[in-house]
């Protein structure tokens, strides 16, 4: 019976954080560039099979009813969004796989696909649309540039003002994506080896990509974890009332 809890319990658990992850990429919908994350899990061994004891004692039953599931890390799904136009000289997207790379105000490197940059009053230098992180070039320094000049940016990611090259953004790869950990405002930090920068990006001006969490997809993925939530409460419910019932029974046969 109280294995039957624990079952139920743990169900619990896993629906209420998959609940929270579908949340979070629904209230992302119209966020630039957004990647929507994706709950997994994992299987409990049986009771018999998972204790510590050895297996010295085996239940049939409790194999066939398994171990129940656990949290598995949450991972990003990086597919490609759709891309909007915009005309504005500096929004950019990237066709394809790359990460436009960043640093904060603190010497921080991060990576992004968000593309909505800005210029830096007085400076010049291009900036993520907050004014958080400044955008680096191939060399791996700020890209700086004349505020008073028009910007346009080519499909290799050249910055070019009146004719003359002022910069290229510098766009990497990881071999291994799912190694990029959010860290807010749409940035992402790698914590392994060093990305790869792309010799030949497909880079858009005027344009954006749209966030990759459809709110269709996502509505229904959140029913069917609220459903599922539902039915391991009322598991809670009727192993309880039943447990009580058993309880009350022995005491009055005592």
């Amino acid at each position: 019976m109280l294995y039957g809890l624990y079952l139920s319990a743990t169900g619990m658990i896993v629906q209420r954080h998959q609940h929270e992850v579908i949340a979070n990429n629904m209230a992302n919908v119209n966020t630039t560039a957004f990647k929507r994350d994706v709950a997994t899990f994992r299987l409990r061994a049986p009771e018999s099979q998972s204790s510590a004891s050895g297996m010295a004692y085996r239940e049939p039953l409790l194999d066939r009813l398994g171990g129940g599931t656990f949290v598995n890390p949450t991972y990003t799904e990086f597919a490609q969004g759709e891309i909007e136009k915009t005309d504005r000289a500096l929004d950019v997207c990237l066709r394809g796989p790359g990460f436009f790379t960043v640093r904060d105000a603190q010497g921080k490197t991060f990576y992004t696909r968000d593309g909505r940059f800005a210029l830096e009053r007085g400076t010049g230098r291009l900036t993520t649309l907050d004014g958080a992180c400044m955008v680096l070039g191939a060399t791996g320094q700020p890209i700086q540039v004349d505020p008073s000049r028009d910007v346009t940016i080519s499909s290799d990611g050249m910055i070019n003002q009146d004719g003359q090259a002022a910069g290229r953004l510098h766009v990497v790869d990881f071999e291994n994506v799912r190694a990029l950990r959010k860290v807010g405002a749409n940035l992402y930090e790698h914590s392994g080896a060093e990305p790869e920068r792309m010799r030949s990006p497909q880079v858009l001006a005027g344009a954006l990509e749209r966030s990759g969490s459809d709110p269709v997809r996502e509505l229904v993925s959140m029913i069917e974890a609220q459903r599922a939530y539902e039915a391991n409460a009322r598991m809670v419910t009727v192993q309880n009332e039943t447990l009580g019932r058993v309880v009350n029974d022995l005491a009055r046969n005592v």
